[in-house]
């Protein structure tokens, strides 16, 4: 047993903060060595002995707690093919361009050619 995340967050935010303390009954006591909060109470995390019963001691804990910020979503990044002109570009250009969409155009082929088989694959 270890540690629940919640009661590590709820430390780390006061130790930062400094403007809250915890109650008492979320806070091991001294004597309590290897203490864990369970939904049993304190723990021994590795004997597995109750030290003193709580009941839902873990989920008053997690209460506690300040809540998670939710994950920004990530900005899917806009194709930079779009908008291109493809009629306006060189042949090596469009070939490098093709090679970043996995096909190889061969050159000695007319600039409509190739314009057309880049269309095909984007």
């Amino acid at each position: 047993m270890e540690i629940p995340l919640a009661l590590k967050r709820l430390l780390a935010t006061l130790n930062k903060e400094k403007k809250m303390d915890l109650p008492s009954w979320a806070r091991p006591k001294n004597w309590m060595k290897n203490a864990v909060a369970t939904n049993r109470g304190w723990v021994n995390e590795k004997t597995g002995e109750v030290y003193k019963k709580h009941s839902n001691l873990k989920d008053k804990i997690d209460a506690l707690a300040p809540a998670k910020p939710a994950p920004k979503p990530k900005p899917t990044p806009a194709p930079k093919d779009e908008g291109v002109d493809l009629s306006s570009m060189t042949k090596d250009e469009l070939e490098e361009l093709g090679r970043e969409h996995g096909i190889e155009l061969d050159k000695r082929k007319t600039k409509k050619d190739l314009v057309a088989e880049i269309k095909d694959v984007i």
